[in-house]
């Protein structure tokens, strides 16, 4: 019986120094965020083709013709493509939204567009403190436009998922940690075409992570 009323336990014990899986539902998000690279201090976005997060961002931006030939979305562009949950269906410009850190929302797609949508799948545990956690990524893109990239891109959700691919993997992101896609460490890993009923095609990728926990949770006594 556990006598410590301040334990966030109580009136139970911890008695094994487990997983808890801090702040792993944050990672949608902080992936989302590093894939609109917006600036920071010292650093601005360069509109250069050969940056995978360049490429991305005209492929959902734009939906016309050859997209890597305009500019590169501003940050204010970018941000009005990602969804905001207190708005589902009043997106703040006619793009519409686009860039989605959660599963799925169907009021938020209105028009054809390309969206990418970035959630928690299968959470894998290896052993009491190892757990491999698998991130989805789904891009989406009406059919009519998958095909218009231009150039050798024959369609437009394979070149995204090449930008994830690049822009992803092997990449430690600070709060996350190293973004893998090894069959190995996570049996789902890896990619397939997907499409639904409303005349959209796309790729869903699966990216791993490993979440190794050292630490106890707050008001947590000593195991």
């Amino acid at each position: 019986m556990n006598t410590d009323k301040t334990s966030a336990t109580y009136p139970y014990e911890r008695v094994v120094n487990a997983a808890w899986m801090k702040d792993v539902q944050e990672i949608p998000k902080r992936i989302m965020d590093y894939l609109l690279d917006l600036p920071l201090p010292g650093y601005a976005p360069p509109d250069d083709n050969s940056y995978p997060r360049c490429r991305l961002a005209k492929y959902l931006y734009y939906d016309g013709p050859e997209p890597l030939k305009n500019k590169l979305p501003t940050p204010g562009e970018k941000l009005k493509l990602v969804f905001d949950p207190m708005n589902p269906d009043k997106a703040p410009s006619d793009k519409g939204y686009r860039v989605f850190p959660v599963m799925y929302v169907p009021q938020a797609q209105v028009v054809g567009q390309t969206v990418l949508r970035c959630y928690i799948g299968n959470v894998k545990p290896t052993n009491t403190n190892l757990v491999e956690v698998s991130i989805v990524l789904n891009v989406m893109c009406n059919m009519q436009m998958d095909t218009n990239a231009g150039g050798k891109v024959m369609s437009r959700v394979m070149a995204m998922e090449q930008c994830l691919w690049e822009a992803l993997n092997g990449v430690n992101i600070g709060g996350v940690g190293v973004i893998y896609c090894d069959r190995y460490q996570l049996s789902g890993a890896g990619s397939e075409s997907v499409y639904d009923t409303s005349q959209n095609v796309g790729r869903q990728i699966i990216f791993g992570v490993t979440y190794a926990e050292s630490g106890l949770p707050p008001h947590t006594a000593e195991v």
